[in-house]
């Protein structure tokens, strides 16, 4: 009879921590796609465009799309990630995990860089697939990844304005930051317009 309860209660206990991880890897996936509808809203705005608030649910018309891009950039980024933890996993010199780590950095930034532009390219060429997105990311990007580098640290005193306060400055910061990223994009796509 005990070996019963405690078989029942290891079942219990292993179906509600997949129902946690179902229910986070839900939520994040919401929040994400959510979050490039917030992007596109500042897109359509910076365009000078009819917005709705109802325009946050517009990418979910293409949510495997977009959560396929997601997991294929984080997948590009994760053996750097790795190399960025050894340190802590394996023992080696302070001054090769610092060389590994600050490299590994580079390397998630670059990618990151790299297909910075999917989300809005989602948005104007929703016919593309998910690798000729990811393409045309890397295409646009090609010569512009330290431009949008020292754009986005341009941001730095931003967002420890948003630190300081708590959170309560993103209300303000976050849609100056999009709408700057939103005329990123539309002036490389001007710049690709008069090449």
């Amino acid at each position: 009879c005990t070996d019963m309860v405690y078989f029942l209660s290891e079942i219990s206990f292993l179906s509600a921590v997949i129902g946690m991880i179902v229910v986070g890897v839900c939520t994040i996936s919401l929040e994400y796609v959510m979050r490039i509808g917030y992007k596109w809203i500042f897109l359509k705005l910076h365009r000078g465009e009819i917005t709705y608030f109802g325009d946050i649910f517009l990418p979910f018309a293409q949510v495997g799309k977009i959560l396929v891009i997601a997991i294929c950039i984080w997948i590009m980024k994760l053996p750097f990630l790795v190399l960025q933890e050894l340190d802590r996993l394996v023992y080696i010199n302070m001054i090769i995990a610092l060389i590994l780590t600050i490299g590994a950095s580079v390397a998630v930034a670059y990618i990151s860089l790299m297909f910075i532009l999917t989300n809005y390219i989602m948005y104007d060429q929703k016919e593309l697939g998910i690798i000729a997105t990811m393409k045309r990311s890397a295409e646009l990007m090609k010569g512009q990844k330290w431009n949008c580098f020292i754009l986005l640290l341009s941001f730095f005193f931003w967002y420890l304005l948003v630190l300081v306060t708590c959170s309560i400055a993103f209300l303000w910061v976050a849609p100056y930051i999009e709408t700057t990223m939103a005329n990123f994009y539309d002036d490389l796509l001007w710049q690709e317009q008069q090449a």
